[in-house]
């Protein structure tokens, strides 16, 4: 008859210790869920002061419309035209061959000149 006390001080050592386990593990997941939310609160304070410290995008970082014209010359005559076009406030933005010099019929080479400038 002695056994059947022994046996109720086992099973009311082991629930206290499942108990403690269970409140011990609850105490970690607090803890782990509070250092994750300070950790996201303090993310989103730096986020807050990268915004309030940024600057202000200025007028020269936006791009303006531009006019864009183009012109077919021969290529001897490119120099005088880039001059002509430039003295009049445009801008060479790009030069493409168009017909390539054939050596054999003698023809001279055609460029195209695309410039731009500001729209008005």
């Amino acid at each position: 008859m002695m056994d059947q006390p022994n046996d109720r001080i086992m099973q009311a050592l082991q629930r206290d210790r499942y108990r403690r386990g269970r409140g011990a593990g609850t105490a970690v997941l607090a803890l782990i869920a509070m250092i994750v939310g300070l950790g996201l609160l303090g993310s989103r304070e730096l986020e807050a002061q990268a915004k309030a410290n940024r600057a202000p995008v200025s007028p020269s970082h936006v791009r303006m419309p531009m006019d864009y014209r183009q012109v077919q010359v021969v290529w001897t005559h490119m120099a005088e035209t880039l001059n002509k076009w430039e003295e009049k406030g445009w801008e060479t933005f790009e030069i493409v061959p168009i017909q390539p010099a054939n050596p054999g019929v003698g023809a001279p080479m055609t460029v195209a000149i695309l410039f731009r400038r500001p729209a008005k």
